[in-house]
């Protein structure tokens, strides 16, 4: 075969590829303001793009979490959901994207992706403890499915040796609701940060380590209204009428606090999955 018959053969095999995984891409538009520099291919083209090597494609996408410089460098919100998604197709069984998916997403309001990538971690990983006890502890903490998150911590007990225990008894303590939520989700974050050498991913939890922070304030002093006035709080507001706070906390991700049902809780984002956006 001539040298130019070669060029036309591989001019022709890479537009196929640009063809068909240009149906993967989602025919919504994409607005450049909201997501500068933080574009992220479908699994099916990256695939393509590394030869059929999807587990190269997984490793290479997921080196970008920690390039963009965080949210401090504008990059849209829902950029690191789309990155941990992709990667969690490409290879679900992938300990770094679980691990930092874990922290970045949950924690910083992108609970739902950081669920779906436990859950497919979970089911891959069969060897590994640490999938299902995250898992367990993100179901009790954002969606408070007790059930769920106790089958998840025991899921966690039946494949550890040394924290087959602890794990069980969390899960008790979960069916129990005597869980000390916040204040253990602080320890949560923190042994994570602690657990890291990597810079930028410790300045990112240390941002979600202080949107849990601001919480605690929030909560402690619901409960310090209440026990010195005797009824439920109302409205944030009484906390600053009252002198409990003077400023309401700062959450460092940039989403804030709600107050429903009396509680205070952390605001999720809600962005469109890939398949909604493809209907």
């Amino acid at each position: 075969m001539s040298s130019s018959n070669k060029k036309y053969l591989i001019l022709l095999f890479s537009y196929l590829i640009f063809v068909v995984g240009s149906r993967s891409l989602s025919p919504a538009a994409m607005k450049s303001e909201e997501m500068p520099g933080s574009v992220v291919l479908p699994a099916s083209m990256q695939t393509m793009m590394y030869l059929g090597d999807r587990y190269l494609a997984a490793n290479i996408e997921a080196t970008r979490v920690l390039t963009t410089g965080g949210p401090a460098a504008g990059i849209a919100q829902d950029y690191y959901e789309r990155l941990h998604l992709a990667v969690s197709e490409l290879n679900p069984c992938h300990e770094d994207n679980y691990y930092v998916a874990n922290g970045l997403l949950g924690w910083g309001g992108n609970v739902d992706a950081g669920l779906q990538i436990l859950q497919a971690a979970t089911q891959c990983r069969f060897w590994d403890e640490l999938p299902p006890f995250f898992l367990g502890v993100s179901l009790y903490f954002f969606k408070r499915d007790h059930l769920k998150a106790k089958e998840a911590l025991f899921q966690a007990a039946s494949r550890s040796t040394d924290n087959r225990a602890g794990f069980q008894r969390l899960g008790i303590l979960v069916e129990a609701e005597t869980y000390p939520d916040i204040h253990m989700a602080m320890k949560f974050l923190i042994a994570e940060r602690e657990q890291t050498h990597d810079r930028k991913l410790r300045e990112l939890l240390d941002m979600r380590i202080g949107r849990v922070a601001g919480l605690i304030q929030l909560q402690d002093g619901k409960v310090t209204y209440e026990k010195k006035f005797g009824h439920p709080l109302r409205k944030p507001d009484d906390l600053l009428a009252v002198g409990i706070l003077k400023t309401f906390p700062t959450d460092p991700v940039g989403l804030g606090y709600v107050f429903e049902n009396g509680q205070f809780a952390l605001r999720e984002v809600k962005i469109q999955s890939l398949e909604e956006l493809r209907k």
